[in-house]
């Protein structure tokens, strides 16, 4: 039998959105939608656990989702993105030299970026491992000013480019990513296995559903991205290590529904050139072990959609409203 995955959305908000932008839903929040956005589930160990975790949060009587859609086809004022960061690093009572500044050079900035999110990465595990902490639909104002903190370091990283070279976006991006999750599933999370790693690929914009990072911190590939040698050094570094119930979608036109080995091999080259160059196995960090694979886990194919479809959807109805899986 095949296995399928089903986002449901609507035109109107489902839940609440919390002070981060993040959308939270609770059990009684969910109720199916106007379009819907399919996916075919392969027939991997790491696609059939997440049917089994998402199956079992669906029955649950407690049962969440956090999600976010972030649109990259969109005019990115870097000034208030800045302005966001400093001002939750003076919240959290941080040092003042972590602050950035619209003059700082792109290495500066680069390095700043950094230590933000390092240091409060550690703020956030520390908090979030309590064993007094539970997610729910309710305010969380600690937690939500760290994960603000961490989702305003990847949108400055992830426009630094543009921003520096002047270059503007001429092709719709989105990125959505779901952390669908109940107290019976989280005890149905499995470590990944070394066969596991070997699902995982660079190439994630393709409209493809992809097991999500859900974890705090950076991989190796991230590092080398953002060249964060000081990582390394404090032996930081944190590979994704479980199958979970959260998932992740790339949209982007030249990307859509294409994959090119090509592209993977030289990304994995470039990794081990600059692991090597960088002396990183002086750190602990094997780069050739199978848990530092450069990517995500493809979990699913995209099914009856072109790219003009479902952004039409996605710019219709953006709001996640219901999750479902099945067999046929």
């Amino acid at each position: 039998m095949t296995k399928f995955y089903k986002l449901s959305l609507s035109p109107t908000q489902s839940g609440v959105m919390d002070s981060g932008g993040t959308n939270v839903m609770g059990k009684d929040s969910f109720k199916g939608g106007n379009v819907e956005i399919v996916w075919e589930l392969a027939d991997t160990h790491i696609a059939n656990q997440f049917y089994k975790i998402t199956q079992t949060a669906i029955a649950d009587e407690y049962r969440w989702l956090h999600w976010n859609l972030y649109n990259a086809n969109q005019s990115v004022n870097m000034q208030l993105l800045i302005n966001s960061l400093n001002t939750d690093i003076d919240s959290q009572g941080a040092d003042p030299e972590l602050k950035l500044s619209i003059t700082d050079s792109q290495k500066v900035m680069h390095d700043k970026l950094n230590e933000v999110h390092f240091v409060f990465e550690k703020q956030l595990v520390d908090l979030t491992d309590s064993p007094d902490f539970t997610y729910t639909e309710e305010y969380h104002p600690e937690v939500e000013i760290l994960e603000r903190l961490n989702k305003t370091v990847h949108e400055i990283e992830a426009n630094m480019s543009r921003f520096f070279a002047v270059e503007t976006i001429d092709e719709k991006q989105y990125f959505l990513v779901t952390r669908h999750f109940s107290p019976n599933a989280e005890a149905m999370y499995m470590d990944l296995t070394d066969d596991d790693y070997a699902h995982f690929q660079s190439q994630y914009y393709t409209g493809d559903l992809f097991l999500d990072f859900f974890t705090v911190g950076k991989d190796l590939s991230h590092a080398y991205s953002t060249k964060d040698i000081e990582l390394i050094k404090r032996k930081e570094v944190k590979p994704q290590t479980l199958i979970t119930g959260s998932a992740c979608i790339g949209l982007n036109a030249k990307d859509f529904n294409f994959f090119e080995q090509g592209r993977e091999d030289s990304l994995n080259r470039r990794l081990a050139q600059w692991c090597e160059a960088n002396e990183v196995s002086k750190y602990g960090i094997d780069h050739t072990e199978p848990k530092h694979a450069v990517g995500r886990a493809k979990l699913g194919t995209l099914q009856n959609e072109t790219f003009e479809s479902i952004i039409t959807k996605l710019e219709a109805c953006p709001y996640i409203s219901d999750i479902a899986v099945w067999e046929e």
